[in-house]
């Protein structure tokens, strides 16, 4: 029988430690957990995470830091981050893609769909599961080959695109057009490349703007609860 996987939590709020502690251990993983990002390197070497779920407004580190000093602590390869937070510009995904990140999701969110994107993460490191092929209307990629077409058009992208790409094309619905993200993307390095710096160095824009509170009671497997908004699928 294979190990279950092991997936850290790093997020400040409790309502959405435990609702994510349930659900992942309902699909069978281990699951640690961490409140604060000066706290999330010590699991690193004795809980030993297939994959780290998060949050980028974290009360004394932001995310981005926590990635960044993980990447200096962490033994062995690479680990896989998914990002979980309500910062939800291009920057922010940008710079979290730019620094490691392998997926990036906003708040409110959907807890079935972190649950797929975090097996298709889970998938992607060990090299199981399926073809690792995606398709948006007239878009296709490959996950393993990071091969990019659309129509007959093969399209060339960097790292960082391909990963915003991916992250665009898990969140669309079926069937909608999902823009090229070349042009903005390009404009948006030429631009800071002219400013003398790079993505690594984008304005962390600490401003703590809380995502909707998530009451764990109501809260179904499968969705979030937006008190504003009614049910989040």
């Amino acid at each position: 029988m294979a190990e279950p996987s092991r997936i850290l939590v790093v997020d400040d709020e409790p309502s959405i430690t435990d609702l994510l502690s349930m659900a992942l251990r309902y699909e069978g993983m281990e699951v640690e957990v961490s409140h604060m990002g000066r706290d999330a390197s010590r699991p690193l070497t004795k809980f030993r995470p297939h994959l780290v779920v998060l949050d980028v407004m974290l009360p004394d580190l932001s995310g981005f830091e926590v990635l960044e000093r993980m990447g200096r602590d962490r033994i062995g390869g690479r680990l896989p981050v998914l990002f979980l937070t309500a910062r939800d510009t291009l920057d922010d995904k940008l710079r979290g893609f730019t620094l490691g990140g392998d997926d990036y999701m906003t708040k409110p969110f959907s807890v079935e769909e972190l649950i797929v994107r975090v097996r298709a993460i889970l998938r992607r490191a060990h090299g199981d599961g399926d073809d690792g092929r995606l398709n948006v209307s007239d878009l296709r990629m490959d996950e393993e080959s990071h091969e990019v077409h659309r129509g007959s058009t093969s399209i060339e992208l960097t790292p960082t695109e391909f990963k915003l790409l991916h992250y665009l094309m898990l969140t669309a619905a079926g069937g909608v057009e999902v823009p090229d993200p070349r042009p903005r993307l390009e404009l948006r390095l030429r631009r800071q490349r002219q400013r003398g710096g790079d993505l690594h160095q984008l304005p962390a824009q600490e401003d703590r703007r809380p995502g909707p509170p998530v009451d764990p009671h109501r809260a179904r497997r499968g969705l979030l609860l937006a008190p504003d908004a009614g049910v989040v699928p």
